[in-house]
C-alpha cells in the first residue's frame, strides 16, 4: 500500500515542483462553509503544492460584502495570526492567498472618527489591503491611508523625487490641493490657482508646483507658468511626456525656455528604485533595500495578501477561476512574447496615469520587451482597450465601463491587466466594469478599489508594475511594490505567477528511505542564475539553511514515524530572490510506531461517505487532517481503526489528507492519503408548464397575525435589495414563498442563502434544509442539469426579516432567477382605439395606463380555452389620486353577453416594488401593489373584461394565462 501511495504522491508533486514562486511561504485560507471555496482551494493546493500545514479553514464568515473592523479582526485576521503562531510560521509566511467566498471590504470607520478630510469620506478598505497594512493599522493613527508612500514603504519610488524629500501634507494642505486638482480637471483655472497657491504657502512639492504651472498656463500667464514649472523641476519633477502633453502648455511649444525645461527633465530621466523580492521578515524603510535584522514588532513589516477569486455577485464562475489559475501557473518561467499596452484617452481615469506611460514604455523596451501607447483615434484604436491585438502581455486601462469581448484581443497567459475606475471591486452593485472582466478574459491578475477612491493614481498600480513583473517578481510582489497607498485596492488572481522569473534546478541528494537518526541532506543546484543559499523545509515548516555546496543535517528522531515531505528551496542571489524548489517524499523509522493504511474509499462523489481503514497498534487515537481542519478522529480497537469522513467537508477535487496516530508520550506515526471527490450525477428538471409569472409568490404572516401576500421578483439586483429592505420594515413572524428556480447550465452550483432565523428549503420535492438555524450565510451544493425546478422557501426570522438568495458555481453568482407557476401566457389584443395598447407591450414600464371603472377589454381572433389567470402590474399612484382599488371584476363574453367568471380569487402582492422619488418635494408618492393576481375557474372565450371596483387602476402591464396542468 505504501509503495503505491508514495508513487501517487510523487506523481502528484513532481510534475510542478520546479514551478517555484514560494508555495512554502504561502498560507492558503479557505471558507469552510463554501463548496466553491473548497473546490478552488483543492485545485490551487494541488497546482502549487501548498503544504497541508499551510491550508487554513475559517468558519462563520457572515457574508461576502463589507465586514466591520471588529468582524474582520475576530473572524479573519486573528485566526490567521493564531494559526501562524501555533505552527511557528509567523516570520515565514510572506503571502496570504484567500480562496473564493470571502468579503471584499473592511469598514474602518471606528479608526477615523469625524474627520472632515475628503479622503476620509469613504471609510472602507479592501480585505487584501487592510491585511497587508495590518501592522500600520494597529500602530494607530491614519498612516495606513497616506498617499505619499508612508503607508507602503515597499512601494518603488522615483529616485529623483529625493531632491525634494518633502514632508507629508497635513489635512488643510490636502484639502487645498484636492480642491485645486478638481478645479484644474474641470478647466476652472482661476479657482485652481487660488487653491494650489494656498497649498504652496506651507507645502512645497513638485506635483503641486506642476499643477500650479498648468493652472497659470491655462490663464495664459506664460512667465509665471514657466517659473512654477522650473520650481517643480528643481524639486524633482521629470515627467517629460506629461508636461509636453498638457494642453495648457501647447501655446508654448516653440518657446526656447519651454524647450530648455523639457530638455532638463529628459536629461535627468525617470529613475525608479529597482524591483526587490519580498519577505515578511524584512522591514521596509523606503530605501532601495530593506532592513533584514529588525524587531519582531517593527511597523513596516508587511504580508502580501491576494484573493485567488471573487465568486460572489459580479464575480467569476468557478470554471473561469480554474482556467485563469491554471493558465497563470503554467506561464511560470516561460518568458512569454507579446506587447504591453497603455491605453490613452481623455477620460480622467486614463489621464491620471498617462504621465508615467512614456517612462514605463522606455524601461520595458530597455529590457527587450515591446510596449505601445494606444491613443484614441489612432490606427483604429479607441484608447479604451487594445483593439484587434492577439499579443496582450499586459494592459493599463482607464475607463468606467467596457466589454473585453468587443475588443477582439487576446491576453497572453500570465499577463497582468488592470483598470483604473472607482468601482472595479465594489461588488454590491453593477455600476462600472468589475476587475473580474479581465480575469474572465484570461488575465493572471487584476485589481480594483472597493469604494470611491477619487482619481488618485497612488491608490492604483503605477504602470511600472509591468517593469517589476518582467524583472522576475511574482504577481503579488509586482502589485504591492507599485501601489503607494493600497488600503482600498483589492488584488485578485494567481499571486505566485512568475512568467519572467529565471528558475534554478534543484536536485535532492539524500539516503534512501526509511531514514533513521540524523541524516545528511544536500541539494545540487543548476541553471543560469546563482543561489545565495538553499533551505530545507519539512512538512511545511522551515528547518535550516545552508550555503550552496554545504549539506544540512536533519534529526529525524524529532519526527513522527512514517511519511514526510522535504522541500529543498534554492534562493537566487540578487534583489529578486527567486525561489526554486524540489520535493522529496521520504519515510522515517525511529520509534517503532506503526500506522498502516489497509483500505480506503476510491474516487467517490460528493454525497457519498469516505472511509479509511488501517492498523495503529498502541495508538491513543487516530486523526485525519485536511490542512488545519481535523475532519475525523477515532480510538482504535485492538489496534484497528476506521475513519469516516464526509466528502462534503473535503470538497470537489483532488487533495491530501494527513492521517496521524497519536501516542503518549513522544512522537507518533503519520501517513498521507490522496483523495478525489467527484461531482454527483446531475439531477434532471421536472417537466414544466412554460413561461410563467415572474418571481417567488407567497405569504408573509406578521407578528400581529395579519397575513400579507408578497412576491419577490427577479428583475435584478436592485429588486433583491428592495425586497430585503421591505421585509426588514415589516414585523414578520413567518415568510413562505414558492415558485420555480432556474438552473442556467449543467454542473455543480451552490445556493447561497443569507438570513437570520429558522430556514427550510425544498427543491423539486427534495428537502435541502429543514428547520435549519441560520445566522449569516449558508451554502447548499446543487448538482443539476439546466432547467427550471420547483422551489419552496419557509423562513421564521429572528429579529428584522432579511433574506438574500444567490446562485453561483458554474455561472457567475447572481440573484435567483425565479418565476411563479401560473399557466401558459396568451398573446392578447386590447379593443381597437381604446388607447390601452401599451398594456400589452411586454415592457412593464413607463407611465402606464389608467384603467377606469368601465375596465379594459381584451380580445382574441379565435376563442381561447382554459383561461384562468390574469396578472396586473400596477404603476405607482401620486397622493391625491383615488386609492388603488382593492376589488376587481372579471367577465367573459358568452353568446354576446358579459358574464362574471366563477370562483374569482384576488391576491395582492405588496412590498419590494417601491415608488420612484418625486423631483417635486411637495408631491408625495405612495406605494402601489407590486402585483395583483386574479384566478378563476377556466373559461373559453374570444373576449375578456377586467374592471376595477372603486376607482381607477393605473397599470403598466396586463397578462392573461391559460390554466395548463403540469405534466408528470
Amino acid at each position: 500500500m505504501r509503495r503505491s501511495l508514495l508513487a501517487a504522491i510523487l506523481l502528484l508533486l513532481s510534475s510542478i515542483a520546479s514551478a517555484g514562486g514560494g508555495p512554502e511561504t504561502t498560507l492558503l485560507v479557505v471558507n469552510k462553509a463554501s463548496p466553491s471555496s473548497k473546490r478552488i482551494a483543492n485545485e490551487y493546493a494541488r497546482l502549487r503544492v501548498i503544504p497541508p500545514s499551510q491550508i487554513l479553514y475559517l468558519d462563520h464568515i457572515p457574508h461576502l460584502r463589507v465586514l466591520t473592523l471588529e468582524e474582520y479582526r475576530r473572524l479573519i485576521r486573528d485566526p490567521i495570526r493564531a494559526h501562524l503562531l501555533k505552527t511557528g510560521l509567523t516570520d515565514r509566511i510572506d503571502l496570504v492567498a484567500f480562496s473564493a467566498d470571502f468579503p471584499y471590504g473592511v469598514n474602518f470607520a471606528s479608526l477615523v472618527g469625524d474627520s472632515k478630510d475628503p479622503q476620509m469620506k469613504h471609510k472602507v478598505g479592501s480585505l487584501t489591503g487592510m491585511l497587508y497594512l495590518d501592522r500600520v493599522v494597529e500602530a494607530g493613527g491614519l498612516d495606513f491611508m497616506n498617499l505619499q508612500g508612508r503607508a507602503n514603504k515597499y512601494f518603488r519610488r522615483e529616485e529623483s523625487a529625493k531632491k525634494a524629500t518633502p514632508r507629508n501634507a497635513n489635512g488643510d494642505e490636502r484639502i487645498s490641493f484636492n480642491n485645486g486638482q478638481k478645479a484644474l480637471m474641470n478647466g476652472d483655472y482661476r479657482n485652481a490657482v487660488v487653491h494650489l497657491a494656498k497649498c504652496l504657502e506651507t507645502y512645497s512639492h513638485p506635483s503641486v508646483f506642476f499643477q500650479y504651472a498648468c493652472a497659470l498656463g491655462g490663464l495664459k500667464q506664460k512667465d509665471a507658468a514657466l517659473d512654477a514649472l522650473e520650481k517643480a523641476i528643481a524639486l524633482g519633477w521629470n515627467q517629460v511626456d506629461a508636461t509636453r502633453g498638457r494642453t495648457e502648455f501647447a501655446r508654448y511649444a516653440k518657446s526656447k525656455r519651454f524647450k530648455a525645461l523639457l530638455e532638463s527633465m529628459a536629461s535627468s530621466g525617470t529613475k525608479m528604485q529597482p524591483a526587490q523580492g519580498f519577505a515578511s521578515a524584512y522591514h521596509w524603510t523606503g530605501d532601495v533595500e530593506p532592513e533584514r535584522d529588525v524587531a519582531a514588532d517593527a511597523v513596516h513589516r508587511y504580508r502580501l495578501a491576494v484573493m485567488l477569486a471573487y465568486t460572489g455577485e459580479w464575480g467569476n464562475s468557478v470554471p473561469e477561476v480554474l482556467a485563469y489559475l491554471n493558465s497563470a501557473a503554467a506561464s511560470d518561467g516561460t518568458r512569454p512574447d507579446g506587447v504591453f499596452y497603455f491605453l490613452a484617452n481623455k477620460d480622467i481615469r486614463a489621464k491620471s496615469r498617462a504621465p508615467f506611460f512614456g517612462a514605463t514604455k522606455a524601461a520595458l523596451e530597455k529590457r527587450g520587451h515591446k510596449a505601445e501607447i494606444l491613443n484614441a483615434g489612432a490606427g483604429g484604436q479607441t484608447g479604451v482597450l487594445p483593439i484587434g491585438k492577439s499579443d496582450v502581455l499586459g494592459a493599463v486601462v482607464g475607463k468606467a465601463s467596457y466589454r473585453w469581448s468587443k475588443s477582439k484581443s487576446t491576453i497572453v497567459p500570465g499577463a497582468i491587466c488592470e483598470n483604473l475606475t472607482s468601482f472595479g471591486a465594489v461588488f454590491n452593485h453593477g455600476g462600472q466594469t468589475k476587475l473580474t472582466e479581465l480575469l474572465r478574459a484570461g488575465a493572471a491578475g487584476s485589481s480594483g478599489t472597493v469604494i470611491e477612491p477619487f482619481a488618485i493614481w497612488q491608490k492604483f498600480p503605477h504602470p511600472f508594475l509591468h517593469v517589476h513583473y518582467v524583472d522576475g517578481c511574482s504577481l503579488a510582489e509586482a502589485f504591492y511594490q507599485s501601489v503607494a497607498s493600497p488600503f482600498q485596492l483589492l488584488v485578485v488572481g494567481e499571486p505566485l505567477a512568475r512568467p519572467f522569473a529565471k528558475f534554478m534546478t534543484v536536485t535532492p541528494i539524500l539516503d534512501p528511505s526509511p531514514l533513521t537518526g540524523t541524516v545528511r541532506v544536500d541539494a545540487r543546484l543548476g541553471g543560469e542564475t546563482k543561489a545565495a543559499r538553499w533551505e530545507l523545509w519539512v512538512d511545511g515548516r522551515f528547518n535550516a539553511r545552508a550555503k550552496p555546496g554545504a549539506p544540512i543535517h536533519l534529526d529525524t528522531t524529532q519526527l513522527d514515524d512514517g511519511i514526510h515531505g522535504l522541500r529543498l528551496v534554492a534562493v537566487e542571489a540578487g534583489p529578486i530572490e527567486t525561489r526554486s524548489s524540489a520535493i522529496a517524499v521520504v519515510t522515517t523509522k525511529n520509534h517503532g510506531r506503526v500506522l498502516d493504511i489497509t483500505a480506503q474509499t476510491p474516487a467517490s462523489p460528493l454525497h457519498k461517505p469516505r472511509k479509511i481503514l488501517g492498523r495503529a497498534p498502541g495508538a491513543l487515537r487516530v486523526e485525519a487532517w485536511l490542512g488545519s481542519w481535523k475532519v475525523a478522529e477515532v480510538a482504535p480497537k485492538n489496534g484497528h481503526f476506521e475513519l469516516r469522513i464526509n466528502n462534503r467537508d473535503l470538497g470537489i477535487g483532488k487533495g491530501l489528507l494527513i492521517v496521524r496516530a497519536v501516542h503518549a508520550p513522544g512522537p507518533g506515526a503519520v501517513e498521507a492519503v490522496e483523495f478525489e471527490v467527484t461531482a454527483p450525477k446531475l439531477g434532471t428538471p421536472p417537466n414544466r408548464v412554460g413561461p410563467t409569472l415572474p418571481g417567488l409568490f407567497g405569504e408573509a404572516e406578521l407578528q400581529d397575525g395579519t397575513k400579507l401576500t408578497v412576491a419577490a421578483t427577479s428583475f435584478g439586483q436592485a429588486y433583491q435589495r428592495n425586497f430585503a429592505r421591505t421585509l426588514r420594515k415589516q414585523k414578520i413572524a413567518r415568510l413562505q414563498l414558492a415558485g420555480e428556480l432556474e438552473i442556467p447550465t449543467d454542473g455543480s452550483h451552490q445556493l447561497l442563502l443569507e438570513t437570520k432565523g429558522t430556514l427550510s428549503v425544498t427543491l423539486a420535492g427534495k428537502s435541502l434544509l429543514r428547520d435549519h438555524a441560520v445566522d449569516g450565510q449558508i451554502f447548499v451544493p446543487l448538482h443539476l442539469k439546466a432547467g427550471w425546478y420547483p422551489i419552496r422557501i419557509d423562513l421564521r426570522p429572528e429579529g428584522p426579516a432579511n433574506l438574500v438568495a444567490l446562485l453561483g458555481g458554474e455561472r457567475v453568482t447572481a440573484p435567483l432567477r425565479t418565476q411563479h407557476a401560473a399557466g401558459k401566457p396568451l398573446k392578447i389584443k386590447p379593443s381597437a382605439g381604446s388607447g390601452q395598447e401599451a398594456l400589452v407591450d411586454g415592457k412593464q414600464g413607463g407611465a402606464g395606463v389608467a384603467v377606469a371603472a368601465k375596465g379594459v377589454t381584451l380580445s382574441w381572433k379565435r376563442a381561447q380555452k382554459g383561461i384562468g389567470t390574469v396578472a396586473l402590474f400596477p404603476t405607482h399612484a401620486k397622493a391625491g389620486n383615488a386609492a388603488f382599488p382593492k376589488r376587481f371584476q372579471v367577465e367573459w363574453n358568452k353568446g354576446g353577453k358579459w358574464v362574471p367568471v366563477k370562483g374569482l380569487q384576488i391576491a395582492v402582492a405588496r412590498g419590494p416594488n417601491r415608488p420612484p422619488k418625486s423631483k417635486d418635494k411637495k408631491v408625495k408618492v405612495h406605494e402601489a401593489p407590486q402585483l395583483v393576481k386574479l384566478t378563476f375557474e377556466p373559461v373559453r372565450t374570444t373576449k375578456l373584461r377586467v374592471r376595477p371596483e372603486g376607482g381607477t387602476a393605473p397599470l403598466q402591464e396586463i397578462e392573461v394565462y391559460q390554466a395548463v396542468k403540469r405534466r408528470r
